[in-house]
């Protein structure tokens, strides 16, 4: 037995957010750094990253957070989201 079609039933869609909307949302609420390496430093930082289950953006942010703590600026670290 098939259910009568209810014109008052409304579909709900999936939503799907745009990339205008997501660079508008990302430059808001990141920097984005970029810096040059030599031929084949990609790769390399890749391999490191891989072997340490990272992204490469969390492997270099856990350098950075790393290198802060060791110089003894938490409260810098604390920023990156290494904690205080």
């Amino acid at each position: 037995m098939s259910t009568p079609w209810n014109p008052a039933y409304k579909r709900i869609s999936k939503t799907v957010t745009k990339p205008e909307v997501k660079d508008r949302y990302n430059r808001k609420h990141y920097d984005q750094i970029a810096f040059r390496a030599g031929k084949g430093s990609l790769e390399a930082v890749k391999l490191m990253a891989e072997l340490r289950g990272m992204s490469v953006a969390a492997y270099m942010r856990h350098l950075i957070i790393k290198d802060c703590n060791e110089a003894g600026k938490a409260e810098l670290s604390a920023i990156l989201g290494g904690g205080v």
